[in-house]
């Protein structure tokens, strides 16, 4: 796709959001924590893909190389996509605006803390970003200094929404979904300029079976920490999971069952779909699209009050003008990669 396309829809759509959000102002500040989140997730996973292939090799890491290295050089600018979400935090976290809701836990979540930790977040994973992009090998040490610090990503910039709701499980269903969109996009990109029919197709099908490993493993984590919080039956846990079970999020929750598990699982078994770039890149677009559903299942029903359970027509407006220029930067960016080498 022309990167100029994708400038001029996200551009079209951030002045639709704007002029909506004259007259709904809260509602633009929450819909923009979704983007930035469905921005920064795969960029933040193809830290953790790089780091992982550097550790283990294969043909997979070599044949996606490319795009995940143009995605991964995102991650600072996906951080700094939050300063408006950071200016304007009680309209997104409730505990903000009113510091009894975060109970025993105002010692964690309050503003100066939570501006500290986003700063600490942007060094410390830009820093990964620069050393990744000049060739740095950071490997196992670096895998374990991204799921310590991202575990804390994962609580601000989700749990924290419903203040009284915690899981130890979410961050790593957290991680595993954001790795499983990086990977996605960046199969998405590498079939969309390899040759339709590849001399050696093992790279490709290398590439499908760790999708299938990542859809399985994200599956599994998830539907863990639901039968465990399920079965605790604790109000404060269980209400988050009632929240997402009713109205019209039953039926985004099928969805996701459907397209999230069950659909790729079946068709990735097949080595059909995963020896030809073009299908192969038809189910990582299943996959990223049912993700970012997912993200949004996660953050629009702790809006309370707002919109049909907490839907906003404001949310897919935001997404567009964030997720558009994003996927301009990465082309653009893997096309002079491409002519440089």
């Amino acid at each position: 796709m022309n990167p100029k396309t994708l400038y001029l829809a996200g551009l079209a759509a951030a002045v639709v959001a704007l002029v909506g959000g004259i007259f709904a102002p809260v509602e633009l500040v929450r819909a923009w924590h979704f983007a930035a989140l469905g921005c920064l997730q795969p960029a933040l996973g193809s830290l953790f893909l790089i780091m992982l292939y550097q550790s283990t090799g294969g043909r997979w890491g070599a044949k996606l190389m490319p795009a995940m290295m143009a995605l991964r050089s995102l991650v600072p600018w996906c951080f700094l996509a939050f300063v408006p979400v950071l200016i304007f935090l009680p309209a997104v976290y409730p505990w903000a605006a009113d510091q009894a809701l975060a109970g025993d836990r105002s010692i964690y979540l309050n503003w100066p803390f939570f501006a500290g930790r986003a700063a600490i977040y942007l060094i410390v994973f830009g820093c990964m970003s620069l050393l990744l992009g000049r060739g740095k090998w950071l490997g196992p040490g670096g895998l374990i200094a991204f799921a310590l610090i991202c575990y804390f990503v994962a609580v601000d910039l989700v749990m924290a929404l419903s203040p009284k709701w915690f899981s130890s499980g979410f961050p790593l269903v957290f991680m595993s979904s954001a790795a499983m969109m990086a990977l996605s996009l960046a199969i998405i990109y590498q079939a969309a300029i390899a040759d339709p029919a590849p001399a050696d197709v093992k790279p490709w099908r290398d590439s499908g079976n760790m999708l299938l490993a990542m859809v399985v493993f994200w599956s599994y984590i998830s539907f863990t920490q639901f039968l465990i919080i399920w079965a605790g039956n604790l109000p404060e846990e269980i209400g988050w999971y009632v929240a997402r079970g009713n109205g019209i999020w039953k039926w985004v929750t099928i969805f996701m069952a459907v397209f999230n598990l069950f659909a790729p699982f079946f068709v990735l078994l097949s080595r059909w779909v995963k020896d030809k770039p073009a299908r192969l890149q038809r189910v990582a677009g299943m996959v990223f699209v049912s993700q970012i559903v997912y993200t949004y299942w996660l953050v629009a029903p702790s809006f309370v009050g707002r919109g049909v359970g907490g839907m906003h027509w404001l949310d897919p407006l935001a997404l567009v003008a964030a997720l558009c220029p994003m996927l301009a930067r990465l082309i653009t960016i893997q096309r002079k990669e491409a002519a440089r080498g």
